[in-house]
């Protein structure tokens, strides 16, 4: 999955938590890490996957070419299917 959203007049109904539910469902015992980028600004969006259980781990100066501000934050959160391919101290900026 490249992008996840939800179309701004449709915000506030709880349709990303039920995406983010199905995903989780659908892919639990096959993912080691779910990684993602939020833009550093979109502030629903941090909230959102920080309430989830993502943990930050690093801030990817430039990731954006074509919006401002460019700068990413790297968010990760360990799946279930751990396989060992991927840990915490991998992911550079890793926090105790």
């Amino acid at each position: 999955i490249m992008t996840l959203g939800v179309l701004p007049r449709c915000r506030r109904r709880g349709i990303g938590r039920a995406m983010w539910r199905e995903i989780r469902k659908i892919y639990e015992d096959r993912v080691d890490w779910y990684v993602l980028h939020v833009q550093v600004d979109n502030l629903r969006a941090l909230g959102f996957y920080r309430r989830a259980g993502f943990r930050e781990y690093d801030v990817v100066s430039g990731y954006y070419r074509k919006i401002e501000p460019p700068d990413a934050i790297l968010f990760g959160l360990p799946g279930k299917g751990r396989s060992g391919l991927l840990d915490s101290s991998d992911m550079d900026g890793a926090e105790d």
